[in-house]
């Protein structure tokens, strides 16, 4: 059991997902940048396909609708993609250029790079009271590293044996440091 400074205790896992106490007001699944490489996710929808309460949620990788060929989405609790609040450092994220076969606006996760995420938040629990319509199945907040200094740099090559020779293929960098009097962070993804 761990606090977070206040009054809400969070009972942890062993892969470093966190879950508020039940006497919080809501339910936040917290995923660690060391929980997300333990997982061995390549994207950010590596991480949110596993959730129990995401259901309706689908990645694209070709399909016949070209508007959205290798996008992914997050749909909690199966109430539409566009019922889903998807939040950076905690401000809204425009949805991709582009709607599904039903009309549907999302977020596009794999726009988003994995090797920048510091941890993810979902709040599992409606927050339309908070956030607006939006988000009434519930919120997804992507953390971003903001302070990193140093180069890191991650490569990950993944395929599945009945695929035919068909890999999924990741190559991330990020580079940070002190300019002046600003705080400067870069960042390659292919």
């Amino acid at each position: 059991i761990e606090t977070d400074g206040g009054n809400r205790k969070w009972f942890g896992s062993r892969n470093g997902i966190f879950v508020q106490s039940p006497d919080g007001e809501d339910q936040v699944i917290r995923y660690t940048s060391e929980s997300i490489e333990a997982q061995g996710a390549a994207v950010i929808w590596d991480v949110i396909k596993n959730l129990e309460v995401n259901s309706g949620s689908i990645t694209n990788p070709g399909t016949d609708n070209g508007q959205v060929e290798g996008t992914a989405n997050v749909n909690l609790r199966n109430l539409g993609e566009n019922s889903t609040l998807t939040l950076i450092n905690g401000k809204r994220m425009v949805p991709a250029a582009a709607v599904t076969q039903s009309g549907g606006e999302f977020v596009d996760l794999n726009s988003i790079p994995l090797v920048m995420t510091d941890r993810v938040e979902v709040l599992t629990d409606g927050g339309s009271a908070l956030y607006g319509a939006d988000a009434v199945a519930g919120v997804v907040n992507i953390i971003m590293r903001t302070e990193f200094e140093g180069l890191e740099i991650y490569g990950d090559l993944q395929g599945v044996q009945a695929a035919d020779n068909a890999y999924d293929a990741t190559v991330s960098a990020i580079w940070g440091g002190i300019v002046g009097a600003t705080h400067e962070i870069e960042m390659l993804c292919r």
